[in-house]
């Protein structure tokens, strides 16, 4: 899941442009096993879950929805009280206090006025956001930096397994081929540690819109596949299968629909953004998210069956004589290779946040500051996961893990804090809310370590 790069002001887009954003940044490696989960649960228990993931999605989406618009409304009341020249009398906050002061130059208010070219061709920078951290500072005044500790540390912990899973599945991807899952790992974090050491994501950002189309591409062949080829194979479908699985299905299904981190930025980019839209928005993202998720799910399935629980991926299940399947592999490695220095960007900046708060303030391993600059960074927070996928290579369990801990928290108790910005005439409703989510949460979290029901 790439990042979305919001430029360096805020633009107008359509809803249907936010949408697709959203979908781009929604549709991620976690596609490619949810044929498996539909087969280890049966297609209604399947559905289910997509459903569960989809009410979660749509309506924390649209909480961190209204929680921006909150936000830029009390920046915006913040810049409407500052004077237009600060820099001149700086006492002065209105006509009045002009008038009465007695040492006063003049009370004249076109005396003071600047109306040069300058004005134009040095504007006041504007503030881009809010992001995500702000979000929870804004909505949780009393520990402001212990909330965003918490949020850069699940953030760092969220993309080192999400980069893990990158790497496992560039291997899956290029084995066939090459033959040689260590080198396919060790060659794909090299190049994500040279892409890495930018200092800025503008160029490569320009590469991520291939993901969307890869995944599309992957979707019909599997569709195609099942047409042409899924009626001559004996394939036992069932509807319910095995239910001691149904939560580690919902951990991925949840994890399928994560884009929490950037649809912030996505509605900050949205045309008249009014909550019916951002409404509509929310929950039509979700809804087409969903829809598409189980097509491919029950195409898989429907083209295996059971067969697909012997696999880590539904790419595992088509030979190298299909042709359409070989492209499909080839562009799903460059598509992940490309997002793991892209998902290594906006991270970084989170492990500089918490060297600055927890060492270089405290005037703690100072001399290691001159070292954790952004090539240093960027090339330590590929070879972590890149080492880790070496030893480590059960794809579907990280995926588990991540869905079930990491993602559940970014997308349920965290939006549920942001209730409280969004609708603050109504403690008692956010209050449950927050209760409820940390239940959900725990209970995903013990699903994905295997404290409840069995593993996909």
């Amino acid at each position: 899941m790439a990042p979305i790069d919001s430029g360096h002001g805020v633009t107008d887009r359509s809803p249907f442009e936010c949408m697709m954003l959203l979908l781009a940044s929604g549709i991620g490696s976690g596609v490619l096993v949810l044929p498996r989960a539909m087969a280890a649960v049966g297609w209604e228990v399947m559905l289910g879950c997509l459903i569960i993931a989809f009410v979660i999605s749509g309506t924390t989406t649209y909480i961190l929805a209204l929680g921006v618009l909150e936000v830029r409304r009390r920046w915006m009341e913040e810049d409407l009280r500052k004077p237009l020249h600060p820099e001149r009398h700086m006492a002065h906050t209105s006509w009045l206090d002009v008038a009465n002061e007695p040492v006063s130059p003049s009370s004249s208010p076109h005396i003071h006025r600047s109306s040069s070219w300058r004005d134009m061709a040095e504007p006041e920078p504007k503030r881009i956001g809010p992001s995500y951290a702000d979000l929870l500072e804004a909505a949780s005044p009393e520990c402001p930096e212990t909330i965003a500790t918490l949020m850069d540390v699940v953030l760092l912990c969220h993309n080192q397994l999400a980069l893990v899973v990158y790497h496992l599945f560039v291997a899956q991807s290029l084995e066939p081929f090459l033959n040689h899952r260590i080198c396919i790992i060790l060659g794909t974090g090299s190049l994500g540690c040279y892409l890495s050491t930018s200092p800025t994501v503008t160029s490569l950002s320009r590469l991520a819109n291939i993901s969307p189309f890869v995944l599309v591409f992957l979707m019909c062949a599997i569709a195609g596949d099942y047409v042409w080829n899924g009626a001559g194979r004996d394939v036992d479908i069932a509807a319910v299968h095995d239910l001691e699985k149904a939560p580690a299905a919902i951990c991925i299904s949840v994890f399928a629909f994560f884009w929490h981190t950037n649809c912030v930025a996505v509605v900050r980019e949205l045309r008249h953004p009014t909550p019916p839209r951002l409404c509509a928005l929310a929950y039509g993202s979700a809804f087409t998210l969903g829809l598409l998720y189980f097509l491919l799910a029950l195409a898989g399935y429907a083209s295996w069956g059971p067969q697909l629980l012997r696999v880590p991926t539904i790419l595992s299940m088509y030979s190298l004589s299909s042709l359409a399947f070989d492209v499909a592999r080839v562009l799903l490695a460059i598509s992940l290779a490309i997002a793991i220095p892209l998902n290594v960007y906006p991270i970084r900046e989170s492990v500089q946040n918490l060297l600055e708060r927890f060492l270089w303030k405290r005037r703690r391993l100072t001399f290691l500051q001159p070292y954790c600059q952004h090539k240093t960074l960027g090339c330590l927070l590929v070879m972590i996961p890149m080492f880790t996928s070496i030893f480590f290579d059960n794809v579907v369990q990280v995926i588990t893990i991540i869905g079930g801990s990491l993602v559940s928290l970014m997308m349920i108790p965290f939006p549920s804090l942001v209730f409280r910005l969004a609708f603050p005439n109504y403690p008692l409703i956010w209050r449950v809310l927050f209760i409820c989510s940390i239940l959900l949460t725990t209970f995903l979290a013990s699903a994905s370590v295997g404290c409840f029901g069995k593993p996909v």
